[in-house]
């Protein structure tokens, strides 16, 4: 399966507007429809996690994409916003040294289902750069 998911319609993807039940862009680049059951993020600063963003499952005709919205969790959604505002600050370069973007890493699950009931899960770990970086993906590295 590859699914890739970016900023809704390339708008820029910010953690910020996440936080705030923001929409992202799902891809399916390939020639056959494809189900997932749910995308899920979890934003992970010094080793804790700060909020859970996820997008309820969906199935995508072949060679196709959909903008979908999220909803977001946490323990403190005041805490989970000041958070991820810094790390949009510190991630774009605007902010150097209110917090240290090293410390921000993101896992992400897509739960799909096997011929819709065998289950099966992708589970990615990224650094917090590299994550944003793949959500923000100009139209020409996207694949729909």
């Amino acid at each position: 399966m590859s699914l890739q998911f970016r900023g809704a319609k390339g708008e820029e993807f910010n953690l910020i507007s996440m936080a705030y039940g923001g929409q992202v862009q799902v891809c399916n680049p390939i020639f056959l429809p494809v189900t997932f059951k749910k995308y899920q993020i979890d934003l992970i600063y010094l080793n804790e996690i700060v909020g859970t963003y996820f997008v309820d499952g969906l199935t995508l005709a072949p060679s196709s994409s959909q903008v979908v919205k999220g909803k977001f969790e946490a323990e403190s959604i005041p805490v989970a916003g000041i958070t991820s505002l810094a790390l949009d600050t510190e991630l774009q370069g605007r902010d150097v040294g209110r917090v240290d973007a090293k410390q921000f890493s993101v896992i992400t699950r897509t739960e799909i289902g096997i011929m819709d009931f065998i289950p099966y899960s992708i589970t990615k770990q990224y650094p917090g750069d590299v994550f944003y970086d793949l959500m923000n993906k100009r139209a020409d590295e996207f694949a729909c």
